[in-house]
């Protein structure tokens, strides 16, 4: 499934939100999901493989932010 999943109330129900970020793979999974406490449309992703994704429509759509390419870009 590529679908991201919230719950408010401690596990018991969930809804979807939205897709997971292109390029997420059983190689580069996801390891953690961050709000913005300023702005609640705004999620951070990391994957474990050092890339972080970012939403600012409330996981409708992905940027890639940083990767460990990009840090070892000249």
């Amino acid at each position: 499934p590529r679908d991201l999943y919230e719950s408010l109330d401690g596990g018991k129900t969930w809804n979807s939100i939205g897709l997971i970020p292109e390029g997420v793979t059983n190689e580069h999974r996801l390891s953690n999901i961050v709000y913005d406490p300023a702005n609640r449309s705004v999620i951070y992703v990391t994957g474990d493989t050092g890339r972080i994704w970012k939403s600012t429509d409330n996981g409708k759509t992905w940027a890639l932010s940083l990767s460990v390419d990009m840090l070892h870009q000249e």
